[in-house]
């Protein structure tokens, strides 16, 4: 079982709302400046230093190699240090790094046990629809509910889904990825207890999609991140997994079920993973181990019906989209490249992305009669790519600019990355010439297929 009292608790719990959703490679790089560089560069950074003097010295009792936090007494980086820690971002001693030592460590062990606490409320099966309830479970995995009073008369149900990552007490029997129930309505009640998901066919504690990447011979025992893109509430049920060996994959939730995965280059240790707001884009702070640098991989992603295709009405793109905003059941990736951070970034530890856009903007989706990416769909048809033009009726439904933050913990430094190249570039492939969108209909791995890798298409 995993723990959730200690620092081996991973992440905080990334929630999906609970609603039926119908790769790999890339290389390249790019450069980011401090400061906007004409020509040469994608994307710009700045840099700001918290105004503090020397290192900061955070006490960790996990491993006495990752004490120094990659920084020498001096405030100097120590490259025996920097690979030590990256060794073991996705293990014990990573989140102690990361996220600082347990409460215990921190000598709170006391305190903590004379905390008040709210009385334990009764959990009480919830009834499957076999028996006369509403809720169409895998019984006998059907839940419990805490609070209210259970009517066989009202109330449909819905469900809220979470993804977790975890350090497993024993690795070759775990994943360290799970998907929980975290919240649940039916019948005039309503569950408040995270617990394992009714919708999740039996598996167990294991999340299923990476369980069956283990089958096929990836590692997934030592998670970094998860993460999903927060600007679309609704959809983008699904998240990514990124771990220590720089597999990336995406989760299930429900009956959304896609499986895609891409992988980091060797020497590329990710540290965190943040999404755009619909599903766009994910970017991974990474530790180059080889040339000692700070990065963020680009990974384009794209999402289908988990059957391949959607209905008219259900608002996804019929096409493979990578990039444009989509619902978040991923069916595809491309890692694009790597940009790299200013010189004294070297150890990111944690990256925040927004574009901006409103969740009211983007098209709606299984809405019958009113635009939608479906209806829109193929790009290949002028007339549709016109409404996603300046004074086209779709044009304020897609991202046109964003703006990426990233954090140092030892190194005391935030970057800002404009990331308005990035998003131009793709609307002007997607909604520009004929000549210019064909490029975007044949997605492959190859650097100079869509969508194109930094080394391809530097702008």
């Amino acid at each position: 079982m995993f723990q959730v009292n200690d620092y081996k608790y991973t992440m905080s719990l990334v929630l999906a709302a609970a609603l039926a959703g119908c790769g790999g490679g890339g290389g390249g790089g790019t450069t980011a400046s401090t400061g906007t560089t004409a020509g040469s560069t994608s994307l710009t950074t700045s840099v700001q230093a918290d105004g503090s003097s020397g290192s900061a010295s955070v006490v960790n009792t996990v491993d006495p190699a990752l004490a120094n936090n990659v920084l020498n007494s001096a405030g100097v980086f120590d490259a025996t240090a920097y690979k030590a820690t990256a060794a073991m971002i996705g293990k014990d001693g990573g989140i102690a790094y990361r996220y600082g030592p347990s409460s215990a460590e921190y000598g709170n062990a006391d305190k903590l046990s004379n905390l008040p606490t709210w009385g334990k409320r009764s959990d009480t099966p919830f009834v499957p629809r076999s028996s006369g309830g509403q809720r169409p479970c895998i019984e006998p995995n059907c839940g419990t509910w805490q609070v209210g009073s259970y009517s066989t008369t009202v109330g449909d149900y819905s469900s809220n889904i979470g993804n977790v990552a975890f350090m497993p007490d024993s690795p070759t029997q775990r994943v360290g990825v799970s998907t929980l129930a975290i919240s649940s309505i039916s019948n005039q009640v309503i569950s408040q207890k995270p617990e394992l998901s009714w919708a999740y066919y039996g598996n167990g504690l294991d999340e299923i999609n990476a369980v069956d990447y283990k089958k096929a011979g990836s590692d997934t025992s030592n998670p970094v991140a998860v993460a999903r893109c927060y600007g679309r509430p609704g959809w983008c049920v699904n998240g990514l997994m990124v771990f220590q060996n720089g597999l990336i994959a995406s989760t299930q939730s429900n009956t959304a079920q896609n499986k895609a995965t891409a992988q980091l280059a060797a020497g590329k240790v990710p540290t965190a993973v943040a999404i755009s707001n619909s599903n766009e884009f994910a970017f991974i702070t990474v530790w180059d181990t080889v040339n000692l640098r700070g990065e963020i991989a680009v990974v384009a992603l794209a999402s289908l019906c988990s059957n391949g295709r959607c209905p008219d009405n259900f608002g996804e793109w019929t096409d493979v989209t990578p990039g444009l905003p989509n619902l978040g059941n991923t069916a595809y990736m491309k890692v694009l490249g790597y940009v790299p951070l200013p010189a004294d970034m070297k150890a990111p530890t944690e990256i925040s992305v927004t574009t901006g856009v409103s969740r009211t903007a983007y098209l709606p989706a299984g809405v019958p009669g009113q635009d939608s990416y479906a209806s829109l769909s193929p790009l290949s048809d002028g007339s549709k790519r016109a409404k996603f033009r300046a004074g086209g009726s779709a044009f304020n439904s897609y991202a046109k600019t964003g703006l990426a933050v990233v954090v140092s913990k030892s190194e005391q430094k935030v970057a800002f990355v404009d990331l308005k190249p990035l998003f131009q570039y793709y609307q002007a492939m997607y909604f520009g010439t004929d000549a210019d969108n064909s490029v975007t209909t044949t997605v492959g791995p190859a650097d100079n297929q869509w969508p194109r890798t930094f080394s391809a298409a530097s702008q």
